[in-house]
């Protein structure tokens, strides 16, 4: 039985990014959009269209397809997505291959809501993938996770949008918790948090934060953003992680959304430079990335 308190507020962060992967070619986002307000609908749950922003859809969209690139240039079968969220991820890659280990960690709140609107949806996950209860700081929760797969196999581990919630000290735990898996599997850490290569510099991105976040979150995220890129890598590579950044331009010819939008290539160049370029990361032990 779901926390209703609880549920009401994950509810609009879901819309939030839902609604505008309906304007992308992405799996899956038509039904899921359309179980969200099924839901939200039958439970009488009530909150402004405001949050139903549709030019969110290319920063989205190229961000999701920025992940999805890296993780298909790394060819991993063991993914571990921390605060999936309601991505159809997990479900895509396992169904275009069998083999594939993926594992998502939400949330109870969450991962009960991906259940159910999977359920709508008549999405049937294969037996590869497991959604599980937790949080990513707890590092019970982690290595129950990572139990599914096999330690001989290196994993990818991916965080999308996560990193904002965190204060530093928290990133450090959520660091320290990533390392501890690499320094078991091997593999990496793709984050697409990192600040733009080129982008929006911190006072803006506070302000852009500042105008969604209201909406979702009651949380103040201007103590715990980074200064700049330098800072995001400076940060990680204290633990032992070496960095290197993937501007979003480079999915551009991806992305389908601004078609749809009616947005020339200015505009969606523009559009991308708010937000956050993606961080592939992995142990400085390793072979140079660049090899």
């Amino acid at each position: 039985m779901r926390s209703t308190e609880n549920f009401n507020k994950l509810l609009p962060t879901a819309f939030l990014t839902a609604y505008p992967r309906t304007f992308t070619d992405i799996p899956y986002s038509e039904q899921i959009f359309s179980a969200l307000e099924d839901i939200k609908r039958v439970d009488g749950i009530i909150f402004g269209d405001d949050i139903l922003s549709k030019n969110l859809a290319p920063g989205l969209e190229a961000r999701y397809k920025m992940v999805d690139k890296l993780l298909g240039n790394l060819g991993f079968t063991q993914v571990l997505e921390l605060a999936a969220g309601l991505s159809p991820r997990g479900v895509i890659f396992t169904e275009n291959n069998a083999q594939t280990r993926y594992v998502e960690l939400d949330l109870p709140e969450m991962a009960q809501l991906k259940r159910e609107v999977f359920s709508r949806c008549s999405i049937m996950p294969t037996d590869n993938l497991h959604i599980c209860s937790g949080s990513a700081l707890a590092e019970s929760d982690i290595d129950e996770a990572v139990s599914h797969f096999d330690p001989r196999q290196p994993v990818a581990i991916v965080s999308e949008g996560l990193l904002p919630y965190f204060g530093f000290e928290e990133k450090s735990i959520l660091a320290r918790h990533i390392v501890s898996v690499l320094e078991k599997f091997g593999g990496y850490w793709v984050s697409n948090d990192a600040p733009a290569v080129n982008g929006l510099n911190r006072v803006k991105r506070v302000a852009k934060q500042a105008s969604v976040r209201p909406l979702v979150s009651t949380k103040n995220f201007s103590p715990d953003l980074f200064d700049d890129l330098d800072h995001f890598v400076r940060f990680f590579e204290a633990f032992g992680l070496e960095v290197v950044v993937h501007d979003l331009e480079e999915v551009l010819p991806l992305l389908t959304s601004p078609v749809r939008l009616g947005l020339d290539k200015a505009e969606t160049r523009r559009k991308l430079s708010e937000y956050s370029s993606v961080a592939v990361m992995r142990l400085r032990t390793d072979v140079s990335l660049s090899d």
